[in-house]
């Protein structure tokens, strides 16, 4: 399974799958082909998740494009208005994202581009993605730190609190999505210019935010 995992030939035809799929109803199945490989993957390596193996597999995915693609892909089938496609295969690769080598170049630049395009999304399930995966890659990569800002998240974050606070009736998911938010913004405050960001952001509503909190 390693070895299939690792086929640059396998990863260019999922990549390809992927962006270019055959027909309509091929859209998700090319995704659960993906989920389906790095899944099994990871069950073969189960014992040994922080292995030179993991870390130069995913490190190859993220770096020729597959993480990129597959998150495009699920803002695009997440772009109408109730929609309810699994964002699965997006979490497992945000999650290997994690274990990449980021001394690679090419690693840093298509995880900045992965902040960028889900802070461009505007489904629940997206931000919901965003903030679970932040809430671990912030510690891990403090390099990300200035793309957050650049791509917008304090505002986007900010907003998820905010409507957490303010949803009559809410799903224990929210509230956890809500509480992960806020812990993310708390971190972020740490440093003296994201704080200002913070406070810069919905200053009408941050004091009755931190009441309800």
């Amino acid at each position: 399974m390693l070895a299939v995992s690792a086929s640059g030939d396998l990863l260019t035809s999922l990549t390809h799958a992927i962006t270019n799929p055959l027909a309509e109803d091929l859209n998700i199945l090319s995704m659960q082909g993906v989920e389906s490989v790095y899944r099994e993957f990871l069950d073969v390596k189960r014992w040994n998740r922080d292995g030179p193996g993991v870390k130069t597999m995913v490190t190859l995915l993220i770096s020729e494009g597959l993480l990129a693609k597959v998150l495009e892909k699920t803002l695009l089938y997440n772009h109408v208005e109730g929609s309810q496609i699994n964002t699965s295969t997006a979490d497992l690769l945000l999650t290997l994202s994690l274990k990449a080598h980021t001394e690679d170049t090419r690693v840093r630049v298509e995880i900045s581009r992965a902040i960028h395009i889900l802070c461009g999304g505007w489904a629940e399930q997206i931000h919901d993605l965003l903030i679970d995966w932040l809430q671990e890659a912030l510690f891990r990569f403090p390099w990300i730190w200035p793309t957050v800002r650049r791509a917008k998240a304090i505002p986007l974050l900010m907003a998820r609190v905010e409507s957490t606070c303010h949803m009559l009736q809410n799903k224990s998911s929210n509230l956890v999505h809500g509480l992960h938010a806020i812990q993310i913004l708390c971190h972020l405050s740490q440093e003296h210019s994201y704080s200002c960001d913070i406070l810069n952001t919905r200053t009408h509503t941050l004091l009755t935010d931190v009441i309800l909190i």
